[in-house]
């Protein structure tokens, strides 16, 4: 008996061509953030001040803090970072219970 074992092979890929979908998927919510700024700046000359741009980041810190936050909870697979917290709570309460 023989065995016929037949390959494909994976379409090539010219090196010449850029692939629009792939190119917006990996660029384009940067591509929007550049089309954004430069609308903004557009409407109101001072939008690239020292002050205003020093205000932005302050009004959008705590998202950042938060997205941390949550990266850390991704990366530890969902796990609540709190769990050690609430358990000790827990036992605190049935050790006062307990004595009296």
């Amino acid at each position: 008996m023989t065995q016929m074992i037949s390959k494909t092979q994976a379409p090539v890929k010219r090196a010449g061509r850029i692939d629009p979908i792939a190119f917006f998927e990996r660029f384009g919510v940067l591509i929007f953030m550049i089309l954004l700024l430069i609308f903004f700046q557009s409407q109101n000359s001072n939008f690239f001040s020292e002050r205003n741009i020093f205000n932005i980041l302050t009004e959008v810190s705590i998202y950042g803090i938060m997205a941390v936050g949550m990266t850390f909870v991704i990366l530890t697979a969902g796990d609540r970072p709190l769990r050690g917290l609430h358990s000790g709570g827990v036992r605190h309460d049935r050790g006062v219970r307990d004595q009296r």
